[in-house]
C-alpha cells in the first residue's frame, strides 16, 4: 500500500532524551577544578582542612584516616574505574549447586 500524505520530519522529537541535570553539570565542574584537586591532595597528604572548635579557640586539624582512604578509594574508582569483583558461586563443599538445594532454599 502506498503511503499516503506528507511523512513526518525526520531527526530526533523535540526534548527526547534525558534531560540535563543542573546538579550533576555542577558537580562535574567542581570535580574537575584545580582548587578541588588541591584541596583533595591536602586531604591525601594530612595538611589541616577541617576546622574544630575546641575550648581553647578554633584549631585546625587534619582529616581522619578513615576520612582519607575514603577519599582515595572515590578518586581511584572513579578515575581509574572500579576493578571487577570476582565471585564465586558454588554449592555445599565448592561442589556445583544443584536445583534441590535451591528450590529448598526458596522454600523456606
Amino acid at each position: 500500500m502506498p503511503f499516503k500524505g506528507t511523512p513526518a520530519p525526520g531527526g530526533a522529537r523535540k526534548n527526547a532524551g534525558r534531560k540535563p541535570s543542573e546538579f550533576l553539570e555542577k558537580c562535574r565542574k567542581l570535580a574537575g577544578s584545580k582548587e578541588f584537586m588541591s584541596w583533595a591532595c591536602d586531604v591525601l597528604v594530612g595538611k589541616p582542612v577541617e576546622s574544630k572548635v575546641t575550648m581553647t579557640g578554633v584549631v585546625r586539624v587534619p582529616a581522619s584516616t578513615g576520612d582519607r582512604v575514603y577519599l582515595w578509594e572515590k578518586l581511584a574508582a572513579y578515575g581509574f574505574g572500579k576493578p571487577m569483583q570476582a565471585v564465586e558461586l558454588s554449592g555445599k563443599d565448592g561442589g556445583p549447586i544443584t536445583i534441590a538445594e535451591l528450590v529448598a532454599k526458596n522454600a523456606d
